[in-house]
C-alpha cells in the first residue's frame, strides 16, 4: 500500500508534507515530472 501526503498551499506555492519515513536527508532536491509522477531525487553534495 502506498503513503498517502498532504497537499497544502505555503504563500503562493503549492507544498506536500512528506510521511517522516519518506522525508530526505538533503538541504534541495531536484524535481521532474515523468508523465503524471512528480519524481524528487536529493541533491549529491558537489
Amino acid at each position: 500500500m502506498a503513503d498517502i501526503a498532504k497537499v497544502f498551499w505555503s504563500g503562493q506555492s503549492q507544498a506536500v508534507r512528506l510521511p517522516k519515513e519518506l522525508r530526505f536527508d538533503a538541504e534541495a532536491v531536484r524535481i521532474r515530472h515523468d508523465g503524471y509522477a512528480v519524481i524528487l531525487e536529493p541533491l549529491d553534495d558537489e
